[in-house]
């Protein structure tokens, strides 16, 4: 828990109703704390809110592109300003090329078309949040990786020294006569 946070904070952004409730249900299932937006100004507000409040972003943002106050767009760029290692999902009905480049130009890797394609949709929230869980636990999984090669490491020796050690006490006589 980080200032009162508990792990996996992410913010939705949807201007149609049926959408983001069927959607913030499904979130809900997988992740801790969902927040919900209604239009990219809002999202803008929520997410800095956020961050002021708490001192950490949003593990992930979920963004429509075409909404009113402030499109998806303009909401990713503004993010991207505060934050620009924010992890973005966009979801949109349009597929149309010239918001596919904006967003490839934005540097969004994670995009999905509506009407969702649950498994599709499923397998890119668990990809990115297994993303999330390793770059929030770096440091405890390399530490836990170095202590795993140390105790290879000790076991290894420990099975040579014990060979070793029953060697000389066994033969600690005979060495001694000849020496």
């Amino acid at each position: 828990e980080i200032n009162g946070v508990t792990d996996n904070p992410n913010i939705f952004v949807e201007d149609d109703l049926s959408i983001r409730t069927e959607i913030k249900e499904l979130l809900e299932e997988i992740f801790s704390i969902v927040y919900v937006a209604v239009d990219g100004k809002d999202g803008l507000e929520k997410y800095l809110d956020f961050y002021k409040k708490n001192s950490v972003y949003f593990d992930l943002v979920l963004s429509d592109i075409q909404m009113p106050n402030m499109d998806g767009i303009e909401l990713i760029k503004a993010i991207y300003k505060e934050n620009s290692n924010q992890k973005v999902l966009v979801l949109s009905a349009h597929n149309e090329s010239a918001y596919l480049m904006q967003l490839i130009n934005l540097g969004i890797r994670q995009f999905i078309l509506k009407p969702l394609d649950y498994n599709n949709f499923l397998d890119v929230i668990f990809k990115i949040n297994k993303d999330i869980y390793f770059e929030k636990n770096e440091e405890k999984i390399s530490a836990l990786i170095k202590l795993s090669d140390t105790l290879i490491l000790l076991n290894f020796s420990f099975c040579f020294v014990i060979p070793v050690f029953q060697f000389y006490r066994h033969n600690f006589f005979f060495i001694s006569f000849i020496t």
